[in-house]
């Protein structure tokens, strides 16, 4: 019976440290993120901007879908950039900060830009390519991740009942023996 314990507690150590490192890392590749949203969608110029984010202190990651005004054709030599500035004036600017154009396709650039402070701020989005330079101001609230992580608490529900269950299951067994040991 204490093999079992002990395999269980073994276990469901296991299952806490995966989820604490595996269920909390940072997003850092592109793609949909968690509280990713779309900040911006509109022409910049001679060019079609839509612009996901997820507007919390860290590295803030921006994905950009850059085309031309039809919103479709790519542009061949386009270059982004981006930098943000705070509301308030003690605060730094972060970058200016080249985009990368993404392998997920031809109409996107992703830029990741370190932001360290929670507040109001206007990120400056820049597009230079063959067909002009043009530029487009995105007012954004900066705001701290969420402290209550779900997903690990949810394991933790799941860990407190399976072990409640177990424990229900371990008693009941051990008052039969009792009560079939005690007929003898």
């Amino acid at each position: 019976m204490k093999v079992r314990l002990l395999t269980i507690a073994a276990l469901a150590m296991g299952i806490l440290v995966a989820a604490s490192v595996f269920g909390v890392a940072p997003a850092a590749a592109n793609g949909i993120h968690p509280n990713a949203r779309e900040v911006y969608s509109g022409a910049v110029g001679p060019y079609f901007l839509r612009v996901t984010t997820a507007p919390i202190v860290g590295n803030m990651h921006f994905v950009v879908h850059l085309s031309q005004a039809d919103g479709v054709q790519p542009v061949d030599d386009a270059e982004i950039a981006v930098w943000g500035r705070p509301d308030d004036a003690n605060l730094p600017p972060v970058g200016p900060v080249a985009g990368v154009a993404s392998l997920d396709g031809p109409n996107l650039f992703t830029v990741d830009l370190a932001v360290d402070e929670v507040g109001q701020w206007v990120f400056t989005m820049r597009v230079r390519g063959s067909l002009g330079e043009d530029s487009v101001d995105i007012p954004l609230t900066v705001s701290r991740r969420g402290s209550v992580n779900l997903g690990v608490v949810g394991i933790l529900l799941v860990l407190v009942v399976v072990a409640g269950l177990t424990a229900l299951s371990w008693g009941k067994k051990r008052r039969r023996r009792r009560g079939s040991g005690a007929g003898r």
